[in-house]
């Protein structure tokens, strides 16, 4: 997914930023999205989807079981508030912000994944594309 320029290896930001612009927006299902690591620091994302680390460490804590916190406030991510839907098998949460936009947040090895959708986009088809990135990470013992 990452691109090589006359035989030189991509640098970790530039690689993790390929993941963000072709394997997630490009797809035309996740409106926004980011990459992060467990410990909150931003490795790649959308312009202007600025999620601040503790932000991060809360979903991670909510992913693997620690959902009272985000089922009393809901889940807060840079700017944006949504409403907490549900943690599926440690890995995945899913959130919304009224009727036609949401949030998909994947834990890896290493990494989350947030995807957001907007109108026009099925939550099914965003957190697919999601869930399929993840799992292409954790192949990859990422």
């Amino acid at each position: 997914m990452s691109r090589q320029i006359a035989g030189k290896r991509p640098s970790k930001r530039s690689r993790w930023q390929g993941y963000v612009d072709d394997g997630l927006l490009r797809t035309g299902q996740v409106s926004e999205a980011a990459i992060h690591g467990l410990d909150g620091k931003r490795w790649a994302s959308s312009p202007g989807l600025l999620i601040p680390p503790s932000q991060i460490r809360q979903a991670v804590a909510n992913i693997t079981g620690e959902e009272s916190f985000m089922k009393k406030n809901g889940i807060k991510l840079g700017a944006e508030h949504y409403i907490f839907l549900r943690t599926e098998g440690g890995r995945l949460m899913l959130g919304r912000k009224g009727g036609d936009s949401g949030v998909c947040v994947v834990k890896t090895r290493t990494a989350v994944l947030v995807g957001t959708y907007a109108a026009g986009i099925q939550p099914a088809h965003c957190s697919g594309v999601m869930e399929r990135m993840g799992e292409y990470l954790i192949q990859h013992n990422l």
